[in-house]
């Protein structure tokens, strides 16, 4: 009695942490919404532009990741993050804030974000062998 005790203890525990995994995949507390994609000229690359807040008091985080066009976003497995390829990263006081992704050549990318008030938090000039420029400033 006392192994079958045991035995029922463990399974319990271990569908109550199977359960949990699955849950905080599913719900991450601070995820990436995708706002816009701007494809290379060549058909090479992508730069995604998404924003990511953490709670109703925090600021907005915006970012662009860098990929090539056939592979998909990688998002954190728990965090719901896709920190893969981020070359740009700004914290806003708003929602809302524009940033433009725009493919001057097939290797080069600028980023423009005339009303991003705050300093931005990364800014890549390279990532492989696209060059990034930046137009980041207040209005």
């Amino acid at each position: 009695m006392l192994l079958g005790a045991l035995a029922f203890g463990s399974a319990m525990a271990l569908m109550a942490g199977a359960l949990t995994v699955v849950y905080v995949h599913a719900h991450p507390r601070c995820s990436d919404q995708a706002l816009a994609q701007a494809h290379s000229p060549d058909g090479q690359w992508t730069a995604t532009l998404m924003e990511r807040r953490c709670g109703e008091e925090t600021p907005f985080f915006l970012h662009v990741n860098l990929r090539p066009r056939e592979e998909a976003l990688r998002w954190g497995f728990f965090s719901g993050r896709a920190d893969e390829g981020e070359v740009f990263l700004a914290e806003e006081d708003t929602q809302g804030t524009k940033v433009a992704l725009e493919w001057t050549t097939s290797d080069r990318l600028t980023i423009r974000c005339a009303k991003c008030k705050r300093a931005a938090l990364r800014r890549d000039v390279r990532w492989g062998p696209v060059t990034i420029t930046y137009e980041v400033g207040q209005q």
